[in-house]
């Protein structure tokens, strides 16, 4: 937590998380990026935050009346992508008023394994209480990788990226 971010490993069969994989490619190449309205149309993803061991971390960051909130598209790493800048997301809508306390978290789920090569999320550890990035980004930051399955849960305000997608495979998160 004080590095702002912690990795939960779901325990569903790996035909669970292909399933998912699958669906999300085949609603994507159907009708590109379905943005927020993913959930609707793989409803198997649901299951991801209702496990207990993602439901219990959620549950001991935020409290036990956290909400999921609407903002729940796929992130896209297409195969020989040049990844992403480090940056912190925005809050849609209202001041960019930073918070140290983690009152927002992301949960980002990997449907398939994620490795160097296919393109993880970053992070740079601690970052949640910086304004401004730090110097030497690209020696601090830290690929979250994991087995399909995984959940990485950091602090709303942790600066983070895309990794490039050197792989020949599309990296859904």
């Amino acid at each position: 937590i004080t590095n702002g971010f912690t990795v939960v490993k779901t325990d569903f069969p790996g035909e669970f998380h292909d399933e998912i994989y699958r669906r999300t490619s085949e609603a994507i190449a159907r009708e590109g990026n379905p943005g927020n309205n993913l959930l609707p149309m793989v409803p198997q993803i649901q299951q991801i935050y209702d496990h207990p061991k993602v439901k219990g971390a959620l549950t001991s960051i935020l409290g036990p009346d956290y909400i999921m909130h609407s903002h729940r598209h796929p992130h896209v790493n297409a195969p020989e992508s040049i990844g992403g800048r480090w940056h912190k997301d925005s809050y849609w809508g209202y001041k960019k008023m930073r918070d140290h306390h983690p009152r927002w978290v992301m949960a980002m789920y990997y449907p398939q394994d994620v490795t160097v090569e296919n393109g993880p999320t970053g992070v740079i550890p601690g970052t949640q209480y910086f304004e401004t990035r730090p110097e030497n980004e690209e020696a601090a930051g830290i690929p979250m990788t994991g087995e399909a399955g995984s959940l990485i849960i950091i602090h709303f305000d942790l600066w983070h990226r895309a990794y490039p997608n050197l792989s020949g495979n599309t990296r859904y998160m």
